[in-house]
């Protein structure tokens, strides 16, 4: 079962098993592109062992994720915490974050763009934040069949001009022109805030004529693909 986001039915979370591996993973994809293109993963390095799995909201107001078979360890889980006598719901948005709502205060509480694995959509963001101790960036799936983390990665700068750099493992290969950029053929309008704490990327797509995606590839390439 697959469960689509509700206005425009861009994006589809379900359950799936990439290539003709036989284990399952928890992912969101685009529902309209006849090819399965997978955008996010849950804990991509711990699949569910077997053809199926569960996912649920527990008393605790988290979602969880669980094997079949074993059904007191879960494979993933939101690990958020929730006030006491308040219930939690998740929402697949058009824009593909999944997200943890408390139904009392509607606030959100967790979010799958906070965790992004190898693609990089239109409102998500790449962080350095030193004084949280935060640093979201895109790593590379092992191979096209296995969303396993690889060691190609694209990060933030944490020092100088505000670019990018592309590490295979913690030795940089190669490196962005230093802010500002100018986006590929006018596709999407790109953002870096350069604050002495935190420093982050994000970018937008200015109508719905097309998707977009930045993709870490696993052969080491980075790329925008876009899909009419």
């Amino acid at each position: 079962m697959t469960f689509l986001s509700p206005k425009k039915n861009i994006f589809a979370l379900g359950f799936f098993s990439p290539g003709s591996f036989s284990n399952r993973y928890l992912g969101i994809w685009y529902h309209k592109i006849p090819e399965q293109t997978v955008v996010w993963v849950a804990k991509t390095n711990d699949p569910i062992i077997g053809s199926s799995g569960f996912l649920f909201t527990n008393q605790y107001g988290n979602l969880v994720l669980h094997g079949k078979d074993d059904q007191k360890l879960p494979v993933w889980s939101t690990n958020v915490s929730v006030e006491e006598n308040d219930t939690c719901a998740a929402q697949l948005l058009d824009s593909g974050n999944l997200i943890l709502v408390r139904k009392r205060s509607r606030k959100t509480v967790w979010q799958s763009f906070d965790y992004p694995t190898n693609i990089l959509l239109p409102g998500m963001k790449l962080v350095l934040d030193r004084k949280l101790g935060i640093d979201r960036f895109l790593t590379s799936w092992r191979s096209a069949e296995d969303p396993g983390f690889r060691d190609f990665s694209v990060r933030i700068n944490p020092n100088g001009s505000p670019q990018f750099f592309f590490y295979n493992g913690k030795k940089p290969i190669s490196r962005s022109p230093p802010w500002p950029w100018r986006s590929q053929m006018g596709l999407y309008k790109s953002t870096f805030v350069n604050d002495p704490d935190e420093k982050y990327f994000v970018y937008t797509v200015p109508d719905d004529s097309y998707l977009l995606r930045i993709i870490v590839d696993h052969p080491g390439l980075v790329k925008a693909l876009t899909w009419r």
